[in-house]
This record gives C-alpha cells, sequence and structure tokens, in this order.
C-alpha cells in the first residue's frame, strides 16, 4: 500500500480535522510528525494516524 503524502498545511488541516495553529503546536510540543521542506509543510498520513493512535492511548491509560 502506497503512503499517502500531506503537502501543505491545507492538506494536513483538512487530514487532521483541526485548525492549523492547533497542528502548530502539536508540532512544538508534542513531536507531531509534520516538518518544513523547502518551506513547505508536508507530513505522510500513515504517521499521522499513528501519532493519533498513540495520543488516544495516552489518554486512556491515564483515565484509568
Amino acid at each position: 500500500m502506497e503512503t499517502r503524502i500531506l503537502i501543505g498545511r491545507k492538506e494536513i488541516t483538512n487530514y487532521t480535522g483541526r485548525c492549523w495553529p492547533t497542528v502548530e503546536r502539536w508540532v512544538d510540543k508534542h513531536r507531531f510528525p509534520a516538518r518544513k521542506l523547502d518551506g513547505v509543510w508536508t507530513s505522510k498520513a500513515d504517521m499521522i494516524d499513528i501519532w493519533l493512535q498513540e495520543r488516544i492511548d495516552l489518554a486512556d491509560m491515564a483515565t484509568r
């Protein structure tokens, strides 16, 4: 299966369903898997899925 590459802030925010300031905060404080390459934000959909699942798992463990 081919990995979907997300190019630009719009694709990343559309994929996550969050606004850009939230995504940018995640990058700065929570190691969100997005990087600026040649001035354009880029990420991989499968890496975002893994990151989100890990965050959900951590939240679940914190509530136990």
